[in-house]
């Protein structure tokens, strides 16, 4: 599968200790001519939820990607969704890559790949995973939105 390597800046000033993730491109398991987009609002209700739940976060962290083409691409205006919630019976830790397009949300890609496995290439699903942290942070343990640094 192609996938996205996300580079996360860690807390010392050398990189061998930054935290990579790979994030399985949505193309992978949609084909190319199919497009994950939520709206503009998905970042505003979020940042809502920011401010009123304590485990939902802010963070500017994301110091390089790779694309799935091999090369680097800019940061701006791509970010990374990290949150720990209950799959099948589970606790798990999931991420969502997203492009904020100035039209629309994109859907880049999914952390890890047993995620990307367990949506297939069902829209519904993963609508209901990205509603989810909306409309139920609950059972969320923590959600973190990285902007780039």
């Amino acid at each position: 599968m192609l996938e996205y390597i996300v580079t996360f800046e860690s807390k010392s000033p050398d990189s061998s200790d930054d935290a990579v993730y790979n994030f399985i491109d949505v193309q992978s398991f949609l084909g190319s001519s199919q497009v994950v987009e939520v709206s503009q609002d998905f970042i505003l209700n979020l940042l809502r939820l920011i401010k009123k739940h304590n485990h939902y976060s802010i963070l500017g962290n994301i110091k390089s990607i790779i694309a799935p083409s091999g090369g680097k691409i800019l940061t701006a205006g791509i970010y990374a969704l990290l949150g720990r919630v209950n799959i099948d019976g589970q606790k798990s830790t999931i991420g969502v890559l997203i492009k904020d397009t100035t039209k629309n949300i994109v859907v880049l890609g999914f952390y890890p790949e047993a995620l990307a496995e367990f949506l297939g290439g069902n829209i519904n699903k993963i609508n209901t995973l990205l509603l989810s942290i909306l409309n139920s942070p609950h059972d969320w343990d923590f959600m973190t939105l990285i902007t780039p640094l």
